[in-house]
Protein backbone atom coordinates (compact mmCIF):
# COMPACT_ATOMS: atom_id res chain seq x y z
CA UNK A 1 0.00 0.00 0.00
CA UNK A 2 1.09 3.49 -0.64
CA UNK A 3 0.03 6.75 0.69
CA UNK A 4 1.20 10.10 -0.90
CA UNK A 5 0.42 12.80 0.48
CA UNK A 6 0.98 16.47 -0.45
CA UNK A 7 0.02 20.09 -0.10
CA UNK A 8 -2.12 21.02 -3.25
CA UNK A 9 -5.54 20.63 -2.98
CA UNK A 10 -5.80 20.62 -7.04
CA UNK A 11 -6.62 16.94 -7.14
CA UNK A 12 -6.37 16.16 -10.70
CA UNK A 13 -2.68 17.55 -10.45
CA UNK A 14 -2.36 15.27 -7.71
CA UNK A 15 -2.92 12.56 -8.99
CA UNK A 16 -1.35 12.71 -12.38
CA UNK A 17 2.13 13.62 -10.55
CA UNK A 18 1.58 10.66 -8.20
CA UNK A 19 0.66 8.20 -11.22
CA UNK A 20 3.57 9.28 -13.54
CA UNK A 21 5.88 9.48 -10.31
CA UNK A 22 5.08 5.42 -9.66
CA UNK A 23 5.63 4.84 -13.30
CA UNK A 24 9.12 6.91 -13.83
CA UNK A 25 9.91 4.70 -10.53
CA UNK A 26 9.04 1.25 -11.52
CA UNK A 27 10.67 2.32 -15.10
CA UNK A 28 13.45 2.64 -13.49
CA UNK A 29 13.47 -0.83 -12.00
CA UNK A 30 13.32 -1.99 -15.95
CA UNK A 31 9.64 -2.46 -15.82
CA UNK A 32 7.55 -1.02 -18.89
CA UNK A 33 5.06 0.85 -16.49
CA UNK A 34 2.35 3.42 -17.85
CA UNK A 35 -0.52 4.78 -16.06
CA UNK A 36 -3.66 3.88 -17.58
CA UNK A 37 -7.56 5.62 -17.64
CA UNK A 38 -8.52 7.54 -14.40
CA UNK A 39 -6.20 5.98 -11.41
CA UNK A 40 -4.43 2.28 -12.60
CA UNK A 41 -0.53 1.41 -13.54
CA UNK A 42 -0.10 -0.97 -16.18
CA UNK A 43 2.67 -3.22 -17.49
CA UNK A 44 1.48 -4.38 -21.18
CA UNK A 45 -2.18 -4.76 -20.47
CA UNK A 46 -2.21 -6.09 -17.07
CA UNK A 47 -2.55 -3.93 -13.76
CA UNK A 48 -0.31 -3.70 -11.33
CA UNK A 49 -1.81 -0.81 -9.34
CA UNK A 50 -5.04 0.90 -8.28
CA UNK A 51 -5.37 4.17 -6.68
CA UNK A 52 -8.04 6.48 -5.00
CA UNK A 53 -7.88 9.70 -3.45
CA UNK A 54 -8.85 11.79 -0.69
CA UNK A 55 -9.20 15.37 -1.01
CA UNK A 56 -9.26 18.04 2.72
CA UNK A 57 -8.59 21.52 2.42
CA UNK A 58 -5.56 22.39 1.30
CA UNK A 59 -4.21 18.89 1.07
CA UNK A 60 -4.77 16.13 -0.69
CA UNK A 61 -4.10 12.09 -0.13
CA UNK A 62 -3.24 9.90 -2.84
CA UNK A 63 -3.33 6.50 -1.70
CA UNK A 64 -2.97 3.17 -3.82
CA UNK A 65 -1.97 -0.86 -3.73
CA UNK A 66 0.80 -2.06 -5.57
CA UNK A 67 0.97 -5.62 -6.43
CA UNK A 68 4.08 -7.74 -5.39
CA UNK A 69 3.77 -10.74 -4.59
CA UNK A 70 0.02 -10.93 -4.16
CA UNK A 71 -1.75 -14.77 -4.00
CA UNK A 72 -4.46 -14.05 -6.91
CA UNK A 73 -6.94 -17.16 -5.55
CA UNK A 74 -7.15 -15.10 -2.59
CA UNK A 75 -7.53 -11.68 -4.40
CA UNK A 76 -10.81 -13.18 -6.75
CA UNK A 77 -12.37 -14.21 -3.27
CA UNK A 78 -11.87 -11.32 -1.14
CA UNK A 79 -13.21 -9.09 -4.23
CA UNK A 80 -16.12 -9.39 -6.31
CA UNK A 81 -16.59 -6.95 -8.99
CA UNK A 82 -19.90 -6.73 -11.00
CA UNK A 83 -20.03 -8.55 -14.54
CA UNK A 84 -20.48 -5.13 -16.13
CA UNK A 85 -16.68 -4.03 -14.63
CA UNK A 86 -15.30 -6.85 -15.67
CA UNK A 87 -16.85 -7.13 -19.14
CA UNK A 88 -15.91 -3.11 -19.53
CA UNK A 89 -12.35 -4.12 -19.58
CA UNK A 90 -12.73 -6.93 -22.18
CA UNK A 91 -11.59 -9.93 -19.52
CA UNK A 92 -13.31 -12.70 -17.79
CA UNK A 93 -11.90 -12.60 -14.62
CA UNK A 94 -9.89 -10.63 -11.93
CA UNK A 95 -6.75 -12.97 -12.31
CA UNK A 96 -6.31 -12.77 -16.01
CA UNK A 97 -6.30 -8.29 -15.14
CA UNK A 98 -3.72 -8.00 -12.88
CA UNK A 99 0.43 -9.00 -12.83
CA UNK A 100 2.62 -9.47 -9.79
CA UNK A 101 5.93 -7.31 -9.93
CA UNK A 102 7.71 -10.32 -9.08
CA UNK A 103 7.61 -12.11 -12.01
CA UNK A 104 8.01 -9.21 -14.24
CA UNK A 105 10.91 -7.55 -12.52
CA UNK A 106 14.46 -8.41 -14.12
CA UNK A 107 16.95 -9.73 -11.79
CA UNK A 108 19.23 -6.22 -12.92
CA UNK A 109 16.23 -4.35 -10.47
CA UNK A 110 18.28 -5.92 -7.57
CA UNK A 111 15.20 -6.21 -5.79
CA UNK A 112 14.21 -9.78 -4.12
CA UNK A 113 11.44 -8.78 -1.40
CA UNK A 114 9.03 -6.52 -0.91
CA UNK A 115 10.55 -5.06 1.95
CA UNK A 116 13.48 -3.81 -0.61
CA UNK A 117 10.80 -2.35 -3.33
CA UNK A 118 8.99 -0.76 -0.12
CA UNK A 119 12.36 0.91 0.71
CA UNK A 120 13.56 2.09 -2.91
CA UNK A 121 9.80 3.57 -3.46
CA UNK A 122 9.91 5.80 -0.10
CA UNK A 123 13.24 6.51 -1.59
CA UNK A 124 12.00 7.27 -4.63
CA UNK A 125 9.17 9.39 -3.60
CA UNK A 126 10.42 11.04 -0.55
CA UNK A 127 11.42 15.22 -0.72
CA UNK A 128 10.80 15.67 3.46
CA UNK A 129 10.33 13.89 6.37
CA UNK A 130 8.13 13.75 9.45
CA UNK A 131 7.93 12.87 12.95
CA UNK A 132 4.27 11.73 14.32
CA UNK A 133 3.92 13.36 18.13
CA UNK A 134 2.83 11.13 20.96
CA UNK A 135 -0.37 12.21 20.69
CA UNK A 136 -0.76 12.08 16.67
CA UNK A 137 -0.05 8.06 17.01
CA UNK A 138 -2.25 8.19 19.81
CA UNK A 139 -4.94 9.83 17.26
CA UNK A 140 -3.84 7.51 14.56
CA UNK A 141 -4.53 4.35 16.54
CA UNK A 142 -8.17 5.80 17.43
CA UNK A 143 -9.18 6.54 13.50
CA UNK A 144 -7.61 2.44 12.98
CA UNK A 145 -9.63 1.36 15.61
CA UNK A 146 -13.09 2.54 13.66
CA UNK A 147 -11.71 0.57 10.63
CA UNK A 148 -11.26 -3.06 12.40
CA UNK A 149 -14.87 -2.43 13.30
CA UNK A 150 -16.91 -5.21 12.59
CA UNK A 151 -19.51 -3.00 11.18
CA UNK A 152 -17.20 -1.05 8.95
CA UNK A 153 -15.77 -3.87 7.57
CA UNK A 154 -18.92 -6.05 6.75
CA UNK A 155 -21.09 -2.89 6.42
CA UNK A 156 -23.27 -1.01 8.48
CA UNK A 157 -26.11 -1.41 5.77
CA UNK A 158 -26.39 -4.99 5.14
CA UNK A 159 -29.84 -5.52 4.80
CA UNK A 160 -30.43 -4.83 1.31
CA UNK A 161 -32.59 -7.15 -0.62
CA UNK A 162 -32.15 -5.66 -4.25
CA UNK A 163 -29.13 -4.32 -5.81
CA UNK A 164 -28.49 -2.57 -9.17
CA UNK A 165 -25.78 -2.23 -11.25
CA UNK A 166 -24.70 -0.37 -14.35
CA UNK A 167 -21.50 1.74 -15.73
CA UNK A 168 -21.54 5.40 -16.71
CA UNK A 169 -18.41 5.87 -19.49
CA UNK A 170 -15.87 7.93 -18.12
CA UNK A 171 -17.67 8.00 -14.33
CA UNK A 172 -17.74 4.52 -12.98
CA UNK A 173 -19.71 2.00 -11.62
CA UNK A 174 -22.98 3.07 -9.95
CA UNK A 175 -24.97 0.83 -7.70
CA UNK A 176 -28.47 1.12 -6.45
CA UNK A 177 -29.09 -1.31 -3.00
CA UNK A 178 -32.38 -0.84 -2.02
CA UNK A 179 -34.22 -2.32 1.20
CA UNK A 180 -37.94 -3.70 0.91
CA UNK A 181 -40.13 -4.94 3.32
CA UNK A 182 -43.59 -5.86 2.99
CA UNK A 183 -43.23 -4.68 -1.03
CA UNK A 184 -42.47 -1.34 0.46
CA UNK A 185 -39.00 0.27 -0.15
CA UNK A 186 -37.59 1.14 3.41
CA UNK A 187 -33.92 2.40 2.57
CA UNK A 188 -32.03 3.19 -0.44
CA UNK A 189 -28.69 3.75 -0.93
CA UNK A 190 -26.03 4.82 -3.80
CA UNK A 191 -22.52 3.53 -4.29
CA UNK A 192 -19.69 2.65 -6.59
CA UNK A 193 -16.29 2.80 -7.42
CA UNK A 194 -16.74 6.87 -8.59
CA UNK A 195 -14.19 9.33 -7.35
CA UNK A 196 -15.91 11.90 -5.35
CA UNK A 197 -13.94 15.23 -4.69
CA UNK A 198 -16.12 16.17 -1.12
CA UNK A 199 -18.47 14.41 1.12
CA UNK A 200 -20.85 16.60 0.10
CA UNK A 201 -21.03 16.02 -3.23
CA UNK A 202 -21.81 12.68 -2.68
CA UNK A 203 -24.92 11.00 -4.19
CA UNK A 204 -25.95 9.01 -1.69
CA UNK A 205 -26.05 11.75 0.79
CA UNK A 206 -27.96 14.15 -2.02
CA UNK A 207 -30.33 11.36 -2.52
CA UNK A 208 -30.90 10.80 1.14
CA UNK A 209 -31.53 14.56 2.03
CA UNK A 210 -34.13 14.73 -0.81
CA UNK A 211 -35.99 11.14 0.34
Amino acid sequence: MISYVTSSDNVSQAFALYLERLCQALRSLGVDAAPSGRNDVMIADRKVSGNAFRQLPGRSIVHGTLLYDTDFDALSRAITPSKEKIESKGVKSVRQRVVNLRDVLPKSSGIQSVEQLQDYIIRYFKTDSYQLSLQECKRVEEIERTYLDEDFLRGSNRSYSRTISGKIPDVGEIQVCISLRDNLITGVSLGGDFFLKSDAASPDNLLSSLL
